[in-house]
């Protein structure tokens, strides 16, 4: 079931994907999340964040909202091939789960509504650690992914170091 109230709730991510524009660059991560309702039911809620890099105007891109929720999320990337442990379906991206979301991790969603096409929906405005706010939020089909300098690993780095996380020892990936 879906989630329909909005406020913050505690939450796991259950699952996570990327997901590539038409011309096979990536453009955003979907991370589902499992959820306990004011209910007391178990519910799930997707976060679309996207890898937009900087936009004209903005201080911060999206791109660096995303990483630095993957990196709360547990993300142990380093370089820019590393964001493929997100994907499902890319041969090799299985020797890089190990760098994917720790599913065990419990966070903070503060959930909100939104209107989108002419309709109302729930979405994930923030991620934060428990007790901590601030933090702002946010199909892996193809082998072969146009990473478009995005300079992932740059990014990653200056979110660890920006959060207090250690860094993370890099690790020989099939890419």
């Amino acid at each position: 079931m879906m989630m329909k109230n909005e406020g913050k709730f505690a939450a796991k991510v259950i699952d996570h994907d990327l997901e590539m524009d038409n011309n096979g660059n990536l453009k955003s991560v979907h991370v589902r999340f499992s959820v306990i309702d004011v209910d007391g039911s178990e519910k799930e809620i997707t976060s679309f964040m996207s890898l937009k890099g900087p936009q004209p105007g903005k201080t911060t891109s999206a791109l660096e909202i995303t990483l630095k929720n993957l990196v709360l999320l547990g993300f142990k990337g380093t370089k820019d091939a590393d964001i493929l442990a997100l994907a499902r379906g890319i041969p090799g991206s299985e020797e890089l789960k190990p760098l994917a979301l720790d599913g065990e991790k419990v966070v903070e969603l503060v959930l909100e509504n939104e209107e989108y096409q002419g309709k109302k929906r729930l979405r994930v405005k923030y991620i934060n650690e428990p007790g901590r706010g601030g933090m702002k939020r946010m199909e892996g089909s193809a082998a072969v992914v146009n990473l478009g300098g995005l300079n992932i690993a740059g990014h990653l780095a200056a979110a660890r170091a920006e959060a207090g996380v250690p860094a993370v020892a890099a690790k020989k990936t099939p890419f």
